[in-house]
């Protein structure tokens, strides 16, 4: 499974067309700290959009889990190549707003 830096991905939370709201920052926080214990279970979808930037597609809060995982690991005095890295797979099919809705429930049910 490739891997990414994060930061390295756009993520607009606007983007998720409604499906779901954005948690709280604890959400994130300890979403980040069972990544970092247990590691990560599902990748992040990916999408290139029409400038060939990758953007999050699917696994939102895993990506925001991500950001402050590695603001913590930079914290504690990792260098860039130290950080975790974010599993991803790149989506290539083109998804109505009710199937990203219907993949992502059953990608975190």
């Amino acid at each position: 499974m490739p891997k990414i830096l994060a930061e390295k991905i756009i993520c607009d939370w606007s983007e998720n067309a409604g499906r779901f709201e954005k948690p709280p920052l604890e959400y994130f926080a300890g979403l980040a700290n069972n990544i970092k214990e247990v590691g990560q279970i599902s990748p992040v979808i990916l999408k290139k959009d029409k400038d060939k930037k990758l953007r999050v597609e699917i696994g939102f809060c895993r990506w925001e889990a991500f950001v402050i995982l590695n603001r913590q690991e930079r914290a504690e005095g990792k260098e860039e190549d130290e950080l975790n890295l974010m599993e991803y797979s790149l989506d290539t099919s083109k998804l109505s707003d009710k199937e990203c809705f219907l993949k992502s429930l059953s990608e975190n049910g």
